[in-house]
């Protein structure tokens, strides 16, 4: 009574609503638990001796993935699975991993003086030593390279750009030499046989990669429509955009005939104006009609016109290396001093998806200056292309591939998707890319459409494992709704689909891949 008293019969309902999200499984969870116990019967290795290191990343299609796939190489390695975490995962969660044999937690925290001291050491060091953006990208703690993670990781904080005075970012170095000091503590004292990641980006995960690359430690990307290995940074897409043009080379004609019209008609599709189009994460298309303006949005001159594409600017900015800036923000105000010293009639255009922060940044940058002016994010691409607009500037957009088809030049600032081929510009150094940027009115190009076909297919249909873990995951985006994708109707899915087939289908490809000790797992199986 005295619990209501306080507060109230809302407060408590409130309280109960949230207890039971933490202590009690809704059905679907409860059901998915009972299939992964029928399935994967306890490991019996006797004492295991090393360890599986997993990401306690909670989406469930990842969760589906690994959890076949740490149960294969548990097998094949006589392993122990232990997940990890900057904190400990709640109970159900916890339920969850333990169904599928996962038998311990690694809490990322460091409880030894010692290695306080140490991580201290670090943070003096790192503050000692860095006085610019470009000293703490290219940053090496005992050689290794964790500048990037910690530049990167600061930016996802919803800054655009790297500020050196502020405690946010100090708090952000001081964590990545936690982690640092932690990982090499545990790699070293520890026989770790593999880390199985959802992505190699950031401090709490890339920094592990880096120590388990040092001390030959698998490193293994698996997902629900591919699998992957990775041996130093960036090795996934350096070997898998790089080699498209061999790979395409090497199907039979037949496959070959197949991949253009598949191309054609995927990419017919999108320019058209239909929204996802194997790019499931995007929720509004720069292409459809109903964004045609009234109004002309490019000024009529004889002036060349050059559109400047955005990207994210917290998100990820090294993602395929090789970029040529430090970040998105770098990267506009190069392109703001180069307007200053052409006479084309300069655009910019955020992604239709942009996140909140994105316009107030731009209008930031481009007030000073005064050539480069903001188009609506929603314009249509078919109508800047019959506007006479000539060259479209990104880092590794999607618009490389889309924009050649409409008669618009593209010119990259970054290792991309695309890099294999010959249908944009890729300068590989500021210098060779500002001398295009000066000379735009002398680039010509021819594009084969047949190229852009060719990647197409390659990076959205012979890359991509439509049928690893569900009947077709492309459907699967399609018929679960984002939250739904998210949350436990996502089991529910997959146990609808799964069958004893099925299942031994997804430990062969899996098993076969882990003895490849090939980075990537295609259609026609490891590459």
């Amino acid at each position: 009574m005295r619990l209501t008293a306080l507060l109230g019969k809302a407060g408590i309902k409130r309280i109960f609503r949230r207890m039971k999200g933490r202590f009690f499984s809704p059905r679907e969870i409860n059901e998915y638990i009972k299939y992964n116990k029928r399935v994967w019967k306890p490991l019996t290795i006797e004492n295991p001796k090393t360890l599986i290191l997993l990401d306690s990343f909670w989406i469930p299609e990842w969760v589906i993935a690994t959890s076949y796939f740490v149960n294969v190489l548990a097998g094949l390695k006589k392993s122990r699975i232990v997940t990890f975490s900057k904190i400990n995962h709640g109970y159900v969660s916890g339920k969850v991993r333990k169904s599928y044999n996962v038998s311990g937690h690694v809490t990322v925290k460091l409880n030894s003086a010692r290695l306080k001291k140490l991580r201290d050491h670090y943070v003096q060091e790192f503050f000692d030593k860095v006085r610019r953006k470009k000293d703490v990208y290219d940053y090496q703690a005992e050689g290794y390279w964790i500048g990037i993670d910690i530049y990167e990781t600061y930016l996802r904080s919803g800054k655009p750009t790297i500020e050196l005075n502020d405690p946010e970012f100090r708090q952000v170095v001081k964590e990545g030499m936690e982690y640092l000091v932690f990982w090499r503590d545990y790699l070293r004292n520890r026989r770790v046989a593999g880390v199985v990641l959802s992505d190699t980006c950031y401090t709490l995960h890339n920094i592990l990669a880096k120590v388990a690359y040092r001390l030959n430690v698998p490193v293994y990307l698996p997902n629900a429509r591919g699998l992957h290995r990775s041996d130093k940074p960036f090795s996934v897409y350096k070997y898998r955009f790089g080699n498209y043009r061999k790979m395409f080379d090497k199907l039979p004609r037949s496959e070959r005939q197949h991949a253009f019209q598949w191309a054609k008609n995927r990419l017919q599709k999108r320019l058209n104006g239909s929204v996802g189009v194997d790019m499931n994460y995007s929720t509004a298309s720069a292409f459809t009609s109903s964004h045609q303006n009234s109004q002309k949005v490019l000024r009529e001159s004889s002036h060349l016109k050059v559109l400047i594409t955005t990207h994210c600017f917290f998100d990820n900015p090294h993602g395929y290396g090789g970029m040529l800036f430090l970040d998105f923000y770098e990267w506009l105000h190069f392109l703001g001093t180069i307007s200053e010293k052409t006479n084309y009639d300069w655009y910019i255009k955020p992604h239709p998806d942009y996140l909140p922060g994105t316009l107030e940044n731009i209008n930031d940058i481009i007030a000073e200056y005064p050539k480069i002016k903001l188009i609506p994010p929603e314009t249509s691409f078919h109508q800047l292309a019959r506007e006479g607009l000539s060259f479209v500037l990104t880092c590794f957009g999607s618009v490389g591939h889309e924009m050649p088809l409409l008669g618009i030049k593209v010119i990259n600032a970054a290792y991309n998707p695309h890099s294999a081929y010959d249908f944009n510009w890729d300068p590989k150094t500021i210098e060779e890319y500002e001398n295009l940027l000066l000379n735009l009115p002398k680039l010509e190009k021819q594009v084969d459409p047949n190229q852009i076909y060719e990647f197409y297919y390659m990076h959205y249909n012979y890359a991509y494992l439509d049928d690893l873990i569900y009947t077709s995951h492309r459907k699967a985006l399609k018929e679960l709704s984002t939250e739904e994708q998210r949350g436990p109707k996502a089991y529910r899915y997959f146990l609808d689909q799964i069958t004893e087939k099925k299942h031994q289908e997804i430990i062969s490809k899996i098993t076969r891949f882990i003895e490849s000790g090939k980075p990537n797992y295609f259609i026609n199986g490891p590459e």
